[in-house]
């Protein structure tokens, strides 16, 4: 699992993201069976998941897999834990990025609208 992982983060650097993610996933299945689903290097997977779709731009499907690894560092190592709060900031941040990606849309969309009523036929 830990080969996968290493697999993973080297092609996650080389911004191959989708081959990042085959190689990140097939840790994360090697560690949920040995390790267990709440396992902290089960989390670790879920969250290096989560920043690959992050960085693809599939931010809701990133703050599902942050979520997962930060409900498992909660319970196993407090809310005030280093890694614990690594991932915070990193679903934090794909939170901001998703909620400034509404806020844009919702002006863009207003403006495109008025755009197209002034300039009709």
């Amino acid at each position: 699992a830990q080969s996968y992982n290493n697999i993973g983060g080297v092609y996650s650097e080389l911004g191959d993201y989708d081959t990042a993610l085959e190689y990140y996933n097939k840790a994360l299945t090697i560690r949920q069976k040995v390790l267990g689903d709440e396992h902290p290097a089960t989390a670790l997977s879920y969250d290096n998941i989560g920043y690959v779709y992050s960085a693809l731009g599939d931010n809701d499907t990133a703050l599902e897999y942050y979520n997962k690894a930060l409900t498992i560092y909660r319970k196993v190592f407090g809310d005030e834990h280093p890694d614990t709060n690594t991932i915070k900031d990193n679903f934090n941040q794909t939170l901001d990025k998703v909620n400034s990606s509404k806020k844009n849309d919702g002006f863009f969309g207003k403006i495109a609208s008025l755009f197209k009523r002034k300039h009709k036929g």
